[in-house]
């Protein structure tokens, strides 16, 4: 009488194939899904900086003539990418915790800046962690202020 054989080799490797792709459908697909997380975070973070980016630059405030004690929404433009130089001043001694929760950002880091040409900062609110692996959208426009040429930045981190 023969005896069977318990372990084939032929059916080790295929077990060990089939396991192996397996675990690289299961990586791939895993990838995917954070690559697309990722873009949706980004596509959302864009969206919110320009947001809050236009309605600073855009937009008087409201009240038009208001001040920190009357704020119900921010904005420092005289005229669209004019900048109010009082409305300014109120607008970076506030806490950046105050102006995340009007701006409405709050779950989000943000640093507003408002630069000279040659980059050198005039006005700066809040933080980035330059160094943390988040997602950090920038958006810079051009903006009169005091009569001349400076750039106002706005950065969001996730």
């Amino acid at each position: 009488m023969t005896r069977g054989q318990l372990f084939s080799t032929d059916l080790v490797v295929a077990v060990a194939i089939a396991v192996a792709i397996w675990g690289v459908l299961v990586f791939e697909f895993a990838r995917t899904e954070t690559r697309y997380n990722d873009g949706q975070t980004r596509s959302e973070l864009l969206f919110r900086g320009m947001q809050v980016t236009d309605v600073l630059l855009r937009t008087p405030g409201s009240p038009t003539a208001w001040d920190n004690a009357t704020v119900a929404g921010y904005g420092l433009a005289e005229r669209p990418y004019v900048l109010s130089t009082e409305k300014t001043g109120l607008f970076f001694s506030e806490s950046i915790i105050t102006i995340k929760e009007r701006l409405n950002v709050a779950p989000h880091r943000l640093r507003v800046r408002l630069l000279t040409q040659g980059g050198d900062e005039v006005f700066v609110r809040g933080d980035i962690d330059e160094g943390a692996r988040r997602e950090i959208i920038t958006i810079r426009r051009p903006v009169i202020y005091n009569g001349t040429s400076h750039l106002f930045e706005t950065k969001l981190q996730s």
